[in-house]
């Protein structure tokens, strides 16, 4: 089966009082699972507190087939965004 994970940043200019926001979209897609194998990942515990019930970084991952977009946003942060944002506003990591 395939989702899709939305996963918005904001960053607050407080130059300019203003919000600005990005959103990142990931489809991931994962194999078949047999009954074992879905019995063995829910007694890792490893979905415990993990949105969706899985990290994609870690013991989900020999399960994942397919990702469609950027892994960091589905682990929570979009690299990506975040730095579009930042350059949008100005500021520099490279300097």
């Amino acid at each position: 089966k395939t989702h899709t994970v939305y996963t918005t940043v904001a960053l607050y200019n407080g130059r300019k009082h203003e919000t600005f926001t990005k959103t990142s979209r990931t489809k991931v897609t994962f194999s078949a699972l047999s009954e074992k194998e879905i019995e063995w990942y829910t007694g890792t515990g490893e979905w415990h507190g993990a949105a969706g019930g899985y990290r994609i970084q870690s013991l989900a991952s020999c399960f994942i087939t397919k990702i469609e977009g950027t892994m960091s946003g589905v682990m929570g942060l979009p690299i990506s965004e975040l730095y579009d944002i930042l350059k949008e506003q100005g500021y520099s990591i490279i300097e």
